[in-house]
């Protein structure tokens, strides 16, 4: 299967969906995927993993990525946003890639849940000055934890 390239138009977005699949893409922005309940299979760079409820995958900008929902109410949160939010961390996120950029439950530090909660009360589909803040906080919590 090929993949393609998304042309997002929004330089920030935040969501929950219910039984997301979407086939492989790459995109530039940063994209997080968190799973709330259910299972999902994910694929970044190749690499294959199913995530569990708290698990989450770090995508870094222009890697190949793409999941698919293995129960009908698997629900997860999707963030996806320009490197501009990303501050001092836009250089590692363009210069680098993780070996696996899959975090299990235990090592999702309660920062990112929160943030993401924090975002998503904010109305995720507009400007606003605490997402780059939010995102920051979340990359200072989940980059220590990629080689």
């Amino acid at each position: 299967m090929h993949a393609f390239f998304e042309a997002r138009q929004e330089p920030f977005s935040i969501h929950r969906s219910k039984g997301l699949t979407f086939p492989l893409h790459l995109h530039p922005q940063l994209e997080l995927f968190l799973v709330l309940s259910g299972s999902s299979s994910v694929t970044v760079r190749g690499q294959t993993k199913v995530l569990e409820p708290g698990a989450l995958a770090v995508i870094f900008p222009n890697q190949v990525h793409g999941y698919t929902a293995l129960e009908p109410q698997t629900e997860a949160a999707l963030l996806v946003c320009d490197l501009f939010y990303t501050g001092g961390y836009g250089e590692t996120l363009l210069r680098s890639h993780p070996e696996d950029p899959f975090l299990p439950k235990e090592r999702v530090h309660p920062n990112i849940p929160f943030a993401l909660r924090e975002m998503e009360k904010e109305g995720g589909q507009r400007h606003n000055p605490v997402f780059g803040p939010l995102v920051q906080l979340m990359l200072a919590r989940v980059l220590p934890e990629l080689s």
